[in-house]
């Protein structure tokens, strides 16, 4: 079945919606929905008219929950609380899709607007004109609120880089010591642009990276035994003997399956047998990213991850299996 979706999704991927430039008197004339009592954020969810997978169903979920579908050519609108609610994200079949970060509250009432649709897999956040533009002509589809699971919460779980930021821009000469090694860990697979999510990669107490396509990262870790996990469709562990005075290399070897692209852990040697020329090829061509310093996090973005290592905490079991 692998063989036959990778395909049809290529030639699915061809059919966009397209954002009009915002209409002045549709601006002018907006009303926005009301919030309901002690909600501060209000979202519209918009998917495009589309003939690729029109007829498909589109789920809407807010954090854990789905809690209604959204029709082709049509919007949601979705009243939500900032101090509850954190994410939002759809689902084709058991695929999780445009996953959105909420914003932590401010105080006042906050709208947004963005376009989500079943060619892509990252959502398009829109101007306020241009959102009031295609609202104003388009059908509203009211949410049943009917709670079901969400399928694609365990994967923005252990992916919270999908949500929030968590690296930086930056090329940071680490060095081995007598007490650490160095590990570097590489996404060297392109995958479409429209399906490019960020993946993390995890120790038994702490979120080391995230990385989006043809991006490395390193960090220095004490000498001796680490597990490494990631979550994405499968369940991933590596296991490695961190020595001092060395460095190790890890491949996020990418494949396919119904949930998305999955990311294995492949260990590719360390400095003492590094006669690996893709991975020489890799830090001379792949952009190198650096985690952001925990101290500069914000508590949404610790709730994230707290998240995530509480999920890790409970489902040991399943990534020792590699299930």
């Amino acid at each position: 079945m692998k063989t036959i979706w990778a395909p049809l999704l290529g030639l699915i991927l061809t059919g966009c919606g397209s954002i009009p430039e915002a209409d002045p008197e549709a601006v002018s004339s907006f009303k926005p929905h009301q919030l309901e009592d002690g909600d501060d954020i209000g979202v519209y969810l918009i998917r495009p008219n589309q003939i690729a997978g029109s007829g498909r169903d589109y789920w809407v979920a807010t954090d854990d929950a789905v809690i209604g579908d959204l029709e082709n050519s049509s919007y949601v609108f979705l009243s939500l609380n900032s101090k509850e609610n954190s994410s939002i994200n759809t689902v084709v079949s058991m695929a999780g899709q445009n996953y959105i970060g909420l914003p932590e509250t401010t105080g006042e009432k906050e709208y947004y607007f963005y376009s989500v649709d079943f060619t892509s897999w990252t959502p398009r956040k829109l101007s306020s004109d241009i959102g009031k533009t295609l609202v104003s002509n388009m059908e509203q589809h009211e949410l049943d609120q009917r709670v079901r699971p969400n399928d694609g919460f365990d994967n923005l779980s252990m992916n919270p880089g999908m949500v929030d930021a968590y690296m930086e821009r930056i090329s940071s000469e680490l060095i081995p010591d007598q007490k650490q090694g160095v590990v570097y860990f590489f996404r060297p697979s392109s995958t479409e642009k429209s399906m490019a999510l960020p993946v993390s990669v995890w120790a038994n107490d702490a979120h080391l990276g995230s990385i989006e396509a043809k991006q490395y990262f390193g960090v220095k870790l004490p000498a001796g035994k680490h597990t490494f996990y990631r979550r994405d469709g499968k369940f991933h562990a590596l296991n490695i003997d961190v020595k001092a005075n060395q460095y190790h290399y890890v491949e996020l070897e990418q494949s396919f399956s119904f949930t998305g692209y999955n990311h294995n852990l492949i260990s590719k040697g360390s400095e003492e047998v590094i006669e690996n020329k893709e991975v020489k090829s890799w830090l001379d061509t792949l952009v190198e990213y650096a985690p952001i310093s925990k101290a500069q996090w914000s508590e949404r973005q610790q709730s994230h991850v707290d998240r995530g290592l509480n999920y890790l905490r409970e489902n040991k079991p399943l990534f020792d299996k590699g299930e």
